[in-house]
């Protein structure tokens, strides 16, 4: 069943807490990352399905997988942007990008 909306909301202030800790991460990192996650999340239902787990687990893997998705976003359009590398731009402009309407992701 289709929600309000309100973990799209979560996960991008997930995102952005993510990105004022370790700055925009490259996007082969992000990748990696999000592999990681999804081998997670893909554990966190097996457990949760089979061996009695935390459901909530999935959730908690499914909100990390979703904050890198958006980070992928960012760093996509970060390099779409004119830039020829994958690094980080500083703090004030992830701020500065982020108020400019990121949040519309």
């Amino acid at each position: 069943m289709p929600s309000d909306g309100a973990e799209h909301v979560e996960w991008w202030e997930k995102a952005s807490n993510n990105v004022e800790k370790w700055g925009l991460q490259d996007v082969p990192t992000l990748l990696l990352a999000m592999q990681e996650e999804m081998g997670e999340l893909e554990q966190a239902h097996l457990e949760a399905r089979d061996e009695d787990g935390d459901p909530e687990r999935v959730g908690d893997e499914l909100a990390d997988l979703a904050a890198l998705c958006f980070q992928l976003q960012w760093a996509l359009n970060y390099r779409s942007l004119g830039t020829d590398t994958d690094q980080p731009h500083s703090q004030s402009e992830n701020s500065t990008r982020r108020e400019g309407g990121e949040q519309g992701r």
